[in-house]
């Protein structure tokens, strides 16, 4: 793992596993990339849909209270990857505490990412993010199944 002066974290992998709920396991039928359509997330990489293809991807920073704390461990955030490539809808799937949370979500935020597509048609992808916080250094990882 590169040294770097400020402790920070690195996002590595996207998860992706089975449709969402509620929602067919064929690619959507007209969809188009209106992003005023309500649309229901796919799930990236199952069924057809692609994984998002991501830019922009600064690491989220280890905060001084974990550093003191001296805490490690990993987070656990969702989030979808919207038709125009920002992350939204983001939450915490376990969480470490420390500010670290705050720290992983103000980061994912401001990456950019290039959606989704299934048969030629962008779609909002529903997509894990794992983010290892481990001695001074965290690591994000989106993670494939």
């Amino acid at each position: 793992m590169p040294a770097y002066g400020d402790p920070f974290a690195f996002v590595t992998s996207l998860w992706c596993a089975t449709p969402a709920l509620g929602q067919s396991s064929s690619a959507p039928s007209g969809s188009t990339s209106d992003p005023s359509r309500n649309e229901k997330p796919f799930r990236a990489g199952a069924e057809g849909v692609t994984m998002p293809k991501c830019t922009y991807m600064p690491s989220p920073y280890y905060t001084k209270e974990a550093k003191k704390a001296k805490v490690k461990g990993v987070l656990l955030v969702e989030g979808v990857v919207a038709l125009d490539g920002r992350i939204t809808n983001l939450r915490v799937l376990k969480a470490l505490g420390y500010g670290l949370d705050e720290s992983a979500l103000k980061t994912l935020k401001t990456w950019q990412c290039n959606p989704a597509i299934p048969n030629g048609e962008p779609v909002p992808a529903l997509v894990p993010f794992k983010i290892d916080f481990i001695s001074r250094v965290a690591s994000v990882t989106l993670l494939y199944r």
